[in-house]
């Protein structure tokens, strides 16, 4: 698009003034700096997060060899730019950012964002008198950095994504990261499960704002209600302890620690130059402060969604419903290993169920093992209102696949399926965990048709039973956790 039109489509933002840093996901302008003639050049993925994303305000790429780079006119410097300036991305050699900070800083710039790499974290001892030197220019010219070595904001309200592809919807799914490849993993895979996002930050060395600045910031944050972090090491570790310990007391926070082993260690030190410390500190941290430590992107994303779609259950009690006995039986020892409680149903429960629940090939003593329920809305949701009328458990854990036992060009009874469990959930006032299995590759379209359609009916859905039940128990963990300590509260006021 050429730039006169491109440009001609700002549209002010109504911008909240309740924390300062508000301000850098929402810019009026944006310029790439190293933006590249080539499209597929470095740089221009910064380009393309913006189209993608719609950014309403003027975008200036800054490359003094070209005229113009794709359709936007191009600049020579910075200080060449027309008109206010709020966010600049840097995707230059190291050796120029002191000069380009220099006409940031004169410019007026709020925000200097820092793809480029190569400085502490490459542990040779100029590139660390570098880093100090550009962080010197900063401060005394009033320029705040983001990075080093970072991919920077991701934040569909203020229309911003360092590359294309991202969900340009918001959601309340807060990330502070320190690496941009795992920024973008859980992006994609959280949008896979259903997440949208208030921000993601990818904040790499953290020279200037750092994890405990961006945590801070997300804790107060209105349009973020649970926040997940990858972080290698921190730079003020009496800091965001105390830091933590406010945001986990008030919304559920998820931290996925990298370099917890002496390889992993070492790879984080050479990757965004921290010092990834005790694996039992971390451990520790969380359990004092009531975060949640995570070992994976795959357990991240699962406690994410679970925040996300479900509440925490009062007590630990499961009900387990799906076909398949010998599936039934792995999900009971999956459920009991991830901490819940199998009560059998009382036999009350068992003889309302019998009344439609057939005899043969079914367990109705828990897990109600009947894949016959899942076929009639009618019969699923009294099963579920019967359950849960009882008070005999807290959540519901339901496992469905046999999507191969039809065809798989039946839109009909997949469709059919997913309002089957959809009225299900809405049918109890308890957290129900949907797994979804797919065992035959031949009917993988008709299961994610299956799941997407869960997912956009607000369901929390779950790869395995052993992935939904260690989430609904960090669940149960964080309802423990508050109760806690509104009793602490309670007794000290008394």
């Amino acid at each position: 698009m050429p730039e006169e039109s491109r440009n001609a489509v700002v549209q002010p933002h109504s911008i909240r003034q309740h924390h300062p840093l508000d301000l850098y996901f929402h810019p009026r302008s944006v310029a790439v700096v190293g933006a590249s003639s080539r499209p597929d050049g470095r740089g221009n993925g910064f380009l393309h997060g913006l189209f993608s994303q719609q950014f309403p305000g003027p975008i200036y790429p800054v490359n003094p060899k070209a005229d113009t780079i794709l359709g936007l006119r191009a600049y020579p410097q910075v200080l060449d730019i027309p008109g206010p300036l709020d966010y600049v991305i840097s995707s230059i050699p190291a050796a120029g950012v002191p000069e380009l900070l220099r006409q940031c800083a004169a410019k007026g710039v709020r925000l200097v964002h820092l793809f480029t790499a190569g400085f502490g974290e490459s542990g040779y001892q100029e590139r660390a008198d570098l880093e100090g030197e550009i962080l010197r220019i900063a401060r005394e010219g009033g320029v705040r950095l983001l990075g080093p070595n970072c991919m920077g904001l991701y934040c569909p309200a203020g229309h911003l994504a360092w590359q294309r592809g991202f969900p340009t919807e918001p959601g309340p799914v807060g990330i502070v990261s320190q690496s941009g490849a795992n920024a973008d993993a859980i992006v994609g895979l959280g949008a896979l499960r259903g997440l949208r996002f208030s921000k993601v930050i990818s904040f790499g060395n953290g020279l200037d704002l750092n994890e405990a600045d961006w945590f801070e910031y997300l804790g107060d944050d209105p349009e973020t209600t649970v926040v997940g972090a990858y972080l290698e090491g921190v730079k003020d570790g009496r800091r965001f302890r105390q830091v933590l310990e406010r945001v986990a007391h008030r919304k559920p926070v998820v931290i996925l620690k990298g370099g917890r082993t002496e390889a992993g260690g070492r790879a984080a030190v050479s990757h965004t130059g921290s010092l990834a410390g005790n694996s039992q500190v971390w451990d520790a941290l969380c359990r004092q402060t009531g975060a949640f430590r995570v070992f994976g992107l795959d357990e991240l994303v699962d406690t994410l969604a679970a925040f996300r779609y479900l509440e925490p259950p009062r007590g630990p009690r499961v009900a387990i419903m799906g076909g398949g006995g010998g599936f039934s039986v792995l999900a009971a020892d999956d459920c009991v290993a991830a901490g819940l409680e199998m009560p059998w149903f009382s036999a009350a429960v068992q003889e309302r169920l019998r009344e439609f629940v057939p005899v043969a090939g079914t367990s109705v003593r828990n897990p109600l093992d009947t894949g016959s329920l899942t076929r009639d809305e009618a019969h699923f949701t009294q099963a579920v209102r019967i359950i849960t009328a009882s008070g005999e458990v807290d959540c519901f854990l339901v496992h469905v696949g046999g999507i191969g036992l039809f065809s798989d060009t039946d839109a009909d009874r997949t469709e059919s399926l997913a309002r089957v469990l959809v009225a299900g959930a809405r049918a109890t006032h308890l957290p129900m965990a949907l797994v979804v299995r797919s065992n035959v590759p031949a009917y993988a379209e008709s299961t994610q048709r299956l799941i997407e359609q869960c997912l956009a009916a607000g369901l929390a859905v779950f790869p395995t039973v052993a992935q939904a039940a260690s989430a609904l128990i960090k669940l149960r963990t964080h309802r423990q956790n508050g109760e806690r300590r509104q009793q602490s509260d309670g007794l000290y006021h008394h």
